[in-house]
């Protein structure tokens, strides 16, 4: 009994071990993602209590997980990465203890089982902790449920089956309330309790059968109060949840209905037993610096050396159970069934597994993976061969997962210096400006946008002053026509005109954030077609001089100090200096940026301080800045064009300096 236990703790040991290498690399430079954001806007400007309101679109409960969590921590990122990890880890080790419960003699196999779920390379959302915490609170909740049921099915004691029973429903049901579409995991308990019922009495399988099924039963209780709760008596709001929407759908062409359920399904079981080891890592495996690239595969390495450390101090512990030589080939039956009925709800419900937008949808089926792959192997291969390829497995798991931590932790740094040299660009934005436009990090919804910018500048507003929408050529279309745009979203609500639309553009890392002028069009050789189609209806007067910016919030929100003198800062303040016509300060920027050797990468940023010269009578500046612009033909045709087609200016040195420039560039 000692030996079983000190094992046990040792096993629990290394899987802690196991987490900090796979996702503790880069995760003090994770930060806010995608959904984090209309969240974060909600709790900063309204407090906790909008988590109700928030949520009521889809799953309710959640407000009671993220409402404690935020008055604990508010918009500090960290902690809820420290919290997702724990949380991680112990839905690992209750795996540990649950498959320890079934298959005691097989510790080695149940420990790789456990570390595979844990480092399962199918979820790729561990570094977005805000918003997928509560995934993981759902995933861990449900691992202890099967657990406390399987206690009930081996426990003898009567008062103890009656609290093994109550807590599993409760945690069934706290799984289900949080995340809806973990609800086909309830096949992993049908199965393993139905497996230990065969196992128990074999020979009685017929007789049994009733009683068996009557067993089981009550423990789908809480699932059925669930479904009952969510088709009738649970008023949704959101199109892609809504009960009545897919009926509907279903109902009216059933068969071909039933044939794209299918279809999602055979791809997404392709997807979680055989993608999720490619294409995740292979991705985003190239984006990766040379250093990170070794670093990567130390870390991947160290893996596999622990891997087979364990192995050894292991093997002097292990009582192979010969008196059930078929126990792999049943847990693989185990895992494979639940990992692919998971999917069935996710299906039904128009969606499926995709990476890596929805990778997230194979994490229910990652129990069923890990219990499926690992056995296998053991039932398939001889020991030496067993060893290679679970160390091929550890090995491209911690690869895939560094490769996410790097991804996403350069998604945050492109964040940052957006958002940065955003409030450098902009003192203030008139009320009613709609945001369009593009950057490094993909905006896949408006409130990417519009969630951040009025924290920053219209933060305790009760009404969202400033919006955003993504731009496509739907976008286009609205804004040609000058449309207004009623959005609602999660509680949230703005009515706006496309007429004050304010467009943006920053195409590459290295390129400074641009706002267009549809009075001075200047297009980037990098830019979005979208961006030459809708610049002429920027209006750069959205942009105020009077400061409305709330430094407080945004050091919360992007925690950026005081950062070095940068050619972007010169930029931003360059081309504000020049909406409002200071151009005297323009020339005293591009004399700090000489003095730093500051200069940029995009050409097309050159043109403030071209005009700055050419309206101050400093022809030699002119001259200077010139050749490099002719390097590019798209950019002289676009000087020539701006500077030769110029409205009648009545100051003098402005029509001179514009001449100056034409007869320059168009010559």
């Amino acid at each position: 009994m000692q030996k079983s236990n000190r094992s046990t703790w040792i096993a629990i040991l290394f899987l802690l071990v196991f987490l900090c290498i796979t996702y503790l690399p880069k995760i003090n430079h994770m930060g806010y993602y995608n959904d984090d954001w209309w969240q974060i806007y909600g709790a900063e400007n309204f407090g906790t209590q909008r988590f109700e309101a928030m949520y009521s679109a889809d799953r309710p409960a959640r407000m009671y997980l993220h409402a404690p969590l935020f008055s604990l921590f508010g918009s500090e990122i960290f902690p809820y990465q420290l919290v997702g990890l724990g949380i991680r880890w112990l839905g690992a080790v209750g795996l540990l203890w649950t498959l320890s419960l079934i298959w005691k003699n097989q510790r080695k196999e149940i420990f790789l089982m456990s570390l595979l779920f844990l480092i399962y390379p199918g979820f790729l959302e561990q570094p977005n902790a805000f918003d997928y915490i509560s995934h993981q609170f759902a995933m861990t909740f449900m691992i202890f449920s099967l657990g406390l049921s399987v206690k009930f099915i081996q426990e003898k004691s009567s008062t103890l089956r009656i609290v093994y029973f109550l807590f599993s429903s409760l945690f069934s049901l706290i799984t289900f309330f949080l995340m809806d579409y973990y609800l086909g995991m309830e096949a992993y308990r049908w199965l393993i309790l139905g497996y230990l019922q065969i196992k128990a009495n074999p020979a009685k399988l017929k007789q049994n059968i009733g009683k068996y099924f009557l067993k089981i039963l009550p423990f789908s209780l809480p699932m059925s109060l669930f479904l009952f709760w969510r088709i009738y008596l649970f008023q949704g709001s959101r199109y892609t949840t809504d009960i009545d929407r897919i009926k509907s759908e279903i109902f009216e062409s059933p068969l071909l209905s039933l044939l794209n359920i299918l279809r999602r399904w055979f791809m997404d079981v392709s997807d979680i037993f055989v993608s999720i080891w490619t294409e995740p890592a292979y991705n985003k495996l190239s984006d990766l610096r040379s250093s990170d690239f070794v670093y990567a595969i130390l870390l991947a390495t160290i893996g596999v050396g622990l891997l087979l450390f364990f192995w050894k101090t292991q093997q002097s512990r292990v009582n192979p159970d010969k008196s059930d030589k078929n126990w792999a080939l049943e847990a693989a039956i185990i895992g494979f069934l639940g990992a692919v009925i998971c999917l069935i709800p996710i299906n039904i419900a128009e969606r499926d597994v995709s990476f890596p937008t929805f990778n997230r949808f194979s994490f229910p089926s990652a129990i069923g993976v890990s219990m499926t792959t690992i056995a296998i192997i053991s039932f398939l291969l001889k020991q030496k061969y067993q060893t290679v390829l679970y160390s091929l497995l550890i090995f491209t798991a911690i690869i895939t997962h560094y490769t996410n931590n790097d991804y996403f932790a350069k998604r945050w740094v492109e964040t940052q210096n957006f958002w940065q040299e955003w409030v450098w660009r902009v003192p203030g934005i008139e009320n009613g400006s709609m945001l369009t436009g593009f950057y490094t990090a993909p905006i896949q919804e408006g409130f990417f946008v519009w969630a951040p910018v009025n924290l920053i500048y219209q933060f305790s507003s009760p009404e969202i002053h400033l919006g955003a929408e993504v731009l496509n050529y739907d976008t286009y279309q609205e804004i040609i026509m000058s449309r207004t745009i009623e959005k609602n979203h999660r509680s949230f609500s703005f009515d706006l005109s496309y007429s004050d639309t304010l467009v943006f553009s920053k195409e590459t890392t290295k390129s400074c954030l641009r706002f267009i002028d549809k009075n001075q069009i200047e297009i980037s050789k990098f830019d979005d077609p979208l961006i030459s189609l809708v610049a002429p209806y920027s209006n750069i007067e959205k942009i105020t001089e009077t400061s409305t910016l709330n430094q407080e919030m945004f050091t919360k929100l992007f925690g950026v100090g005081e950062p070095d003198l940068t050619w972007c800062y010169i930029y931003e303040k360059a081309s504000l200096a020049r909406q409002f016509g200071d151009w005297q300060e323009i020339a005293n920027l591009h004399a700090k940026a000489r003095e730093q050797d500051l200069r940029p990468y995009d050409h097309i940023e050159w043109f403030p301080f071209l005009q700055a010269y050419a309206y101050l009578g400093m022809e030699d500046g002119v001259n200077q800045l010139a050749p490099i612009i002719n390097e590019t033909p798209f950019y002289r045709y676009q000087a020539c064009q701006i500077f030769s087609q110029k409205e009648y200016d009545p100051n003098p040195a402005i029509l001179t300096g514009n001449q100056y420039l034409a007869d320059t560039f168009c010559d």
